[in-house]
């Protein structure tokens, strides 16, 4: 990973994973704030829509599967294709 220090603060120049969320000890949800604010206020995006999206559920339920057609139909946005069909499944 590439960073610049600046006034004691890194900004990172290349994307990594970064936790917004986490189930507390009492098994509640949590927002991570300051970090939900480090991505929402990065120059290369504080001037873009964001759209949140959770994924949540028991143990091989198709979380993985799901958050990765989101990433491969994302994928083929950017890179102009329009072959790609997007299909969301609601699971209850």
């Amino acid at each position: 990973m590439q960073s610049e220090t600046v006034q004691s603060e890194t900004v990172l120049l290349e994307g990594e994973p970064l936790q917004i969320m986490k189930v507390s000890e009492e098994g509640t949800v949590e927002l991570l704030e300051d970090n939900l604010k480090k991505i929402l206020q990065h120059p290369d995006v504080k001037d873009k829509p964001v759209a949140v999206v959770t994924v949540a559920g028991p143990f091989r339920k198709g979380k993985s599967f799901l958050l990765n057609h989101f990433v491969n139909y994302l994928g083929c946005q950017k890179s102009g294709a329009v072959s790609y069909i997007l299909v969301v499944f609601f699971i209850s």
